[in-house]
């Protein structure tokens, strides 16, 4: 569980310089509690890779928008960009339509 918390705290939006240093401590307590509970077989790399993840976020901010694959990234941006332009579009032509519609009750 606790390494669980840890991942939902750093990938959070907001992520506090004093509670990074507060999880760095917990991680590596963390990691030597599974140390005791498994074999040395079990540790590669990988399961050292929090500590190092914490220092990133420390050096480069929350990490969450990092961790997304680049076309994910992109997908994001462009939906933004086509909700912008049909809304654009949409009071554009509501506009003009409103426009018309007076014109003619203008001419009556």
């Amino acid at each position: 569980m606790e390494i669980s918390y840890f991942f939902i705290d750093i990938c959070s939006s907001k992520v506090q310089r004093h509670h990074i240093e507060r999880l760095e401590t917990n991680i590596i307590k963390t990691i030597c509690k599974l140390g005791m509970i498994f074999p040395l077989s079990f540790f590669d790399s990988m399961e050292y890779l929090p500590i190092h993840l914490l220092y990133e976020a420390k050096v480069e901010g929350p990490i969450h928008y990092r961790w997304m694959y680049p076309f994910e990234r992109l997908d994001i941006t462009d939906a933004v960009i086509i909700n912008v332009f049909s809304l654009f579009f949409l009071i554009n032509y509501l506009f003009n339509s409103m426009h018309v519609l007076f014109q003619s009750k203008k001419k009556d």
